[in-house]
């Protein structure tokens, strides 16, 4: 547990902070010790008279009263009423006991937290010495509480301010959901804390998992030139969202653009030891994959996140990878040659170039089998039993293109399908939402294999489409679509495969 008091000049100042976030959903008042009834039977009016009539018999005293915070773990799931014991507990041992106070319990933070208003006027008009009483009276408390209660203790976790939190506490922000200056704060705390980054854009990297950025602003800009740093909201697609920035040195720890700096050097050699683990997950992943997406996707998986820099043109000029395992962030060319973003588009070019080639190669292998005169429904059935699907794409003039290949290929390396297959499709009325149904039955039913060979991996498929696909391609296609529709090249094809296949 962590507890906090703060001396204020006006009580007022105090409700309405802990009021204005009951009315939004944020927090609620749980207790209230010294009014003489229920928190829920008491109105604002009532609270603040309270306290203003027992203040008013002392008019000398500048400030008159106390807020108080006291802070739990993540991990602890404190009931109400326990919650309540734990406050009026701590006001007892403070010397706070016979005074008036209203418990609230707040929600806006990652951390379980109560908020206690009070005065320190006592009854008698006398004033409760504040000296030193953090330090004193709180920390000896807050220590025989957590054993009294079975806390986990704030000595050696940050006692004199929040207990921290670890990356995996974290979740993005959303406007609407969260107070927005306590999850930011926590936020970057906790990743200037645990991430090792060796520049602002290594440390934006890591943050923007979480939808904030700390902005510098422009370079010719008071703030830039003064080394001011302030922080700020992103949606998930990485835009500024419209609420006011919250500036760094407002935040516990100040992680000011001097203290950050101040970190690199150091952070820069800590990570040299974690690099390994970020190259071996790229070389086992990168083999697996066709696509920027499916790379990221990849290594997503295995807790590294992968963030493509891209220009204006959506040109990719570099990469950088937040491993959120060991918590480094490494730009591409801070590792060897064989990792920067050139180099794993390269790798990424050179293996969907492999896999058009056997696309291509099976395309025509099917094709060259197929007897187009069973029809449309016959041939289908066919090509799935090989494991041929088909993709769909509509061109500039807005026709439909077809796109074939193995299903254990990615899309983006299926081969565009002749005049004579694309006449033969479209006249027989197969649209991208037959496709697509076809597919996710097939990909529904097997576990995909490795990519290649081929002719080892249809068995399952054969199996499972024999009386199923039949009856599902049969389901696709409307009375009018059952005859043959063949253009004159496809029809002399499959006469002239008859023909041979006539016993001598």
């Amino acid at each position: 547990m962590v507890a906090k008091v703060k001396p204020g000049k006006t009580i007022r100042g105090i409700l309405n902070y802990n009021e204005n976030k009951v009315d939004g959903g944020k927090a609620l008042c749980i207790h209230a010790a010294g009014f003489g009834c229920e928190a829920e039977d008491l109105s604002f009016t009532s609270k603040l008279s309270r306290f203003t009539k027992q203040n008013a018999r002392n008019t000398i005293a500048k400030k008159n009263a106390v807020h108080v915070i006291l802070s739990f773990a993540p991990s602890e799931q404190i009931d109400q009423d326990t919650l309540c014991q734990i406050a009026d507990t701590y006001m007892e041992k403070i010397g706070f006991g016979d005074q008036p106070y209203l418990v609230y319990q707040h929600f806006d933070t990652f951390q379980s937290h109560l908020h206690i208003a009070t005065i320190n006027i006592r009854d008698d008009g006398t004033q409760i010495n504040m000296h030193y009483i953090g330090k004193n009276q709180s920390s000896r408390a807050r220590r025989e509480i957590e054993q009294e209660f079975g806390l986990i203790k704030a000595d050696g976790r940050g006692g004199n301010g929040n207990l921290k939190l670890k990356p995996a506490d974290l979740t993005r922000i959303r406007l609407g959901e969260v107070e927005v200056k306590s999850s930011i704060s926590n936020i970057v705390r906790t990743v200037s804390e645990f991430y090792k980054f060796g520049s602002m854009p290594e440390f934006n990297a890591a943050l923007g998992q979480f939808n904030v950025y700390a902005d510098m602003g422009d370079p010719d800009t008071r703030m830039y030139k003064n080394g001011g740093l302030v922080y700020k909201v992103l949606d998930d697609l990485g835009e500024f969202l419209d609420s006011p920035p919250i500036k760094a040195s407002s935040i516990y720890d100040k992680p000011t653009l001097k203290n950050l700096v101040d970190k690199f050097s150091k952070n820069s050699r800590d990570r040299k030891t974690y690099q390994g683990r970020v190259m071996r997950t790229i070389d086992n992943n990168i083999k697996e994959v066709q696509d920027v997406s499916a790379f990221t996707q990849a290594m997503k998986e295995e807790g590294i996140h992968v963030i493509f820099h891209k220009n204006k043109e959506s040109y990719i000029y570099g990469v950088t990878y937040v491993d959120n395992m060991t918590y480094c962030v490494f730009k591409g060319s801070d590792l060897p040659k064989g990792y920067s973003a050139k180099a794993i588009l390269s790798k990424l070019q050179s293996q969907n170039i492999d896999e058009l080639d056997l696309n291509r190669q099976f395309v025509k292998r099917i094709i060259d089998k197929t007897d187009f005169e069973q029809g449309i429904r016959g041939v289908l059935r066919d090509w799935a039993k090989a494991g041929l699907m088909i993709k769909t794409e509509v061109s500039s003039s807005n026709a439909i293109v077809y796109r074939l290949g193995n299903i254990h290929t990615a899309t983006n390396s299926f081969v565009p399908a002749d005049k004579n297959i694309t006449w033969f499709l479209r006249t027989n009325g197969f649209d991208a939402a037959k496709a697509t149904r076809i597919q996710d039955l097939i990909k529904g039913q097997i576990r995909l294999p490795d990519l290649f060979p081929l002719e080892q991996q249809t068995a399952a498929v054969v199996a499972m489409v024999t009386d199923q696909l039949s009856h599902f391609i049969d389901q696709l296609f409307d009375p009018v679509y059952a005859g043959n529709s063949l253009p004159i090249e496809l029809l002399k094809e499959a006469r002239r495969k008859r023909k041979r296949k006539r016993p001598q």
